[in-house]
């Protein structure tokens, strides 16, 4: 009857590529957005340079500030996209390690130690999502051993 639960257990495996495929659908998305943003931004500025291109009255002085306006608008926005790309990879690469780090221990723990009979209890890393998760598996643990009903 123990030999189709450690079957069932051992068979929980650690899905990294899931989670890196999650953030960086994340990061592409916030990039989209920013580019798209950027993008509507230099065609009203684009548009404003053919407005004063149209009208000679206005000198050519106006249209080489707004020129320049342009030149600087867009490499202000390219940043702004780098920037926030780079600031939500760095965030979801430490939030999603919090998660990995996590499963990959506590599946470790079950492969390596309780399927071969040790009973010590799980630990994680101070930062670590599931807790609680390890907690009440230590509690389980600690039941079993308590009950006498350890497996070997």
């Amino acid at each position: 009857m123990s030999n189709p639960n450690r079957s069932a257990i051992t068979t929980v495996k650690v899905r990294p590529m899931a989670y890196l495929a999650l953030a960086a659908s994340i990061v592409g998305v916030v990039t989209l957005a920013s580019a798209l943003s950027a993008f509507f931004c230099l065609q009203f500025l684009s548009q404003v340079l053919d407005v004063v291109a149209a009208a000679p009255a206005l000198g050519s002085e106006l249209n080489a500030i707004l020129a320049g306006m342009y030149k600087n608008l867009f490499i202000i926005l390219a940043a702004i996209v780098v920037i926030v790309s780079l600031l939500v990879a760095v965030v979801l690469y430490f939030q999603l390690s919090r998660i990995v780090g996590a499963e990959f221990a506590l599946n470790r723990h079950v492969r390596e130690k309780l399927l071969q009979g040790d009973l010590s209890p799980v630990t994680l890393r101070k930062g670590d999502f599931f807790h609680e998760l390890a907690a009440n598996l230590n509690r389980f643990v600690a039941k079993t051993k308590g009950g006498g009903g350890s497996a070997s």
